[in-house]
């Protein structure tokens, strides 16, 4: 029986994203592995770094196009929205004021990934993008992770943890530009996230 959806390989990198963000979801709540998570977290980010590229390379129909940018987006919230949730309450966020702040973290994401869904058909080319790109948040929080997990107690640790959220889903939504990143630019950011890998696993 045929199943709907688009099955080609041009989408098997964000399916994988879906995939590995489910792990780390599993590996902050279930585990409490919370270097894992962030791990996890990475790896989402370098898929979806990749996917772009992949798809590129592929053959494919305007509705297959339309498809991509639709499940990407999808993917993305899952991966760079959700999944630091959920790792933030399995660190111990049960505050009021930690939640509504979690909350405005998930609102900012989803908003600037409706935004750029909006431009998203344009056929002109863009040297930048307004507002902090969600995906960005794969390499943030894991770096924030790390240093707050080193050189903070661990009562204070998840407000320090929340607060680089909050900062994350202000710049998410602010008009500002940042410039796309070139090809080299994706060499340093595979560099970096092979770093903290390393670091995270240590």
């Amino acid at each position: 029986m045929p199943v709907v959806g688009k099955w080609n390989r041009s989408t098997w990198l964000t399916y994988a994203t879906v995939g590995i963000s489910c792990a780390g979801m599993y590996s902050a709540f279930v585990l409490s592995a919370f270097n894992y998570a962030h791990v996890f977290l990475i790896l989402a980010g370098v898929c979806d770094m990749l996917d772009g590229f992949v798809a590129r390379k592929c053959k494919r129909t305007v509705e297959e196009k339309r498809y991509g940018v639709e499940l990407d987006s999808l993917a993305d919230v899952i991966s760079f929205v959700a999944l630091p949730v959920v790792i933030a309450f399995a660190m111990g966020v049960r505050e009021i004021y930690e939640v509504a702040i979690l909350a405005l973290f998930m609102l900012c994401g989803v908003v600037r990934l409706a935004f750029f869904n909006l431009h998203a058909d344009s056929d002109k080319p863009v040297s930048y993008y307004r507002g902090l790109p969600v995906t960005f948040t794969a390499l943030i929080l894991p770096v924030s992770y790390a240093l707050i997990s080193r050189f903070l107690p661990e009562d204070i640790a998840p407000i320090m943890y929340v607060c680089v959220m909050a900062i994350i889903g202000m710049l998410n939504i602010l008009d500002f530009r940042v410039p796309k990143p070139k090809p080299n630019t994706y060499i340093i950011f595979f560099l970096l996230a092979v770093l903290m890998t390393v670091i995270l696993l240590a």
